[in-house]
């Protein structure tokens, strides 16, 4: 599903992770390059979307973390992030003094559990989790479910081993999960801003985690355990097979997209995307 929203959430995806490769390689090196990289990625990052700041804010918690045991120099970086925020602060004096659409948001409560059953299963939003959930036939229900809920402990527990374990190959991905969820819902509880498709960018450490847990309990499950493991992939598959939106079925198409959007439009739409 997110690979047919050609907007700013693939771009955000790819900021973000070059911009953890250039944290990482400062880290290794604290070589001003390296620095200067990540500052212009991190401008971009910005530009490109308002969640951006989330991720940022877990950029500068890791570096406060290491910043004394890798001795990091302390006035370059911090050069670093206040050239940022000034070139992004024009922007976000334009974007308070003009309205524009509003995002789909939710209550934490509700976003949290939708951010990961569409990191496990795909989709989100009004035609992919609500006509899952509810439209679909009891057997596809049944296995999003059992995808979503299977998964999510896996990565729910390797979070909890990671805490307590403390191992940096284990809180690495956490770290970079939690901290941007975390901050935008303790912000979403007081303002309308929590928008679980804007965390894509945190997918992929997501499947990190979810990867690492896998492989532990994968070597120490019985033969049950690890069918059950198998299982879990035979759903999704089975699942983006079969649902309509992600079949490419002509009247699952019509059904879906062609009773709300002018076919002319959504033609020079898929022409568009096809260019882009």
């Amino acid at each position: 599903y997110f690979s047919t929203e050609t907007r700013m959430y693939e771009l955000l995806v790819l900021e973000t992770l070059l911009a953890i490769w250039l944290f990482l390689r400062y880290i290794k090196t604290r070589k001003t390059p390296n620095l200067i990289a990540l500052s212009i990625i991190q401008i971009f990052s910005l530009l490109t979307h308002y969640y951006a700041f989330f991720w940022v804010v877990t950029m500068n918690l890791v570096w406060l973390l290491r910043r004394k045991t890798d001795r990091l120099s302390s006035p370059a970086w911090m050069w670093g992030q206040l050239v940022s925020l000034i070139i992004f602060l024009p922007w976000v004096i334009y974007a308070l003094q003009n309205t524009h659409t509003p995002c789909w948001c939710v209550h934490p409560a509700i976003g949290i559990p939708a951010l990961f059953v569409s990191f496990s299963v795909g989709g989100l939003g009004l035609t992919t989790l609500r006509d899952i959930l509810t439209s679909a036939p009891l057997p596809i229900q049944t296995t999003a479910v059992f995808a979503a809920l299977l998964t999510t402990i896996i990565f729910l527990k390797q979070s909890l081993r990671a805490l307590v374990s403390r191992k940096p190959r284990r809180l690495f991905p956490m770290l970079w999960f939690w901290t941007p969820v975390l901050s935008a819902s303790a912000v979403g509880l007081f303002f309308p801003i929590f928008s679980p498709r804007s965390l894509i960018y945190t997918a992929p450490f997501f499947y990190l985690g979810l990867s690492q847990g896998l492989v532990s309990y994968g070597r120490k499950a019985a033969l049950w355990g690890k069918l059950l493991i198998l299982l879990v992939f035979i759903a999704i598959v089975v699942l983006l097979y079969f649902h309509p939106f992600f079949s490419s079925a002509p009247p699952a198409k019509l059904n879906l997209i062609y009773d709300t959007v002018d076919p002319e439009v959504l033609d020079d739409s898929l022409r568009q995307i096809l260019l882009y």
